[in-house]
């Protein structure tokens, strides 16, 4: 999982949406660095219902600058 390098201030979560029906699940949220730069994430979980919600994974496609 890749992670911004500077700590960020989540101002919204947008609503979840299922990507595979009972399978996976998009969440995105709005958030702020320190020098005010807005910055919206999007992060995929991969879920199973037993007795209640389990998260089994998270999905993301990090990109940096230099990556390829």
């Amino acid at each position: 999982m890749s992670l911004p390098v500077d700590e960020l201030d989540v101002s919204q979560f947008n609503d979840a949406t299922w990507v595979k029906q009972n399978r996976r699940m998009a969440i995105e949220l709005e958030a702020q660095d320190a020098e005010g730069s807005a910055w919206t994430l999007r992060y995929e979980l991969e879920v199973r219902k037993h007795d209640r919600w389990y998260v089994q994974s998270l999905h993301v496609d990090p990109i940096t600058e230099g990556d390829g």
